[in-house]
């Protein structure tokens, strides 16, 4: 068993301090994670490779439905619907 003076030795900034910083790097990387998560799957990639300050991820990813359907007519109409992928995928997110 651990020896109760060992823990007295230790800074209480330390003990209080070292798992809220841990806490708070974990929500950076997960956080980190969605935003990649949602570059990859959501959007085409730029090629343009630009820098500047203002970050273009590029075209949104898009899946295309067609289908019919008879009218109350009887005439046959055809639809295109036009879906972003990134609706279709759960996007994973964690907060601490």
């Amino acid at each position: 068993m651990a020896d109760v003076t060992d823990i007295t030795s230790i800074p209480l900034y330390q003990i209080l301090g070292a798992p809220l910083s841990a806490m708070v790097d974990a929500e950076i990387q997960a956080a980190q994670t969605t935003v990649e998560f949602i570059e990859r799957i959501g959007f085409v990639q730029d090629s343009s490779g630009s820098t500047d300050g203002d970050r273009h991820y590029g075209d949104l990813k898009t899946v295309t439905f067609n289908y019919s359907k008879i009218s109350v007519g009887g005439e046959i109409l055809n639809f295109k619907v036009e879906i972003p992928v990134i609706s279709l995928v759960p996007i994973p997110t964690m907060q601490i």
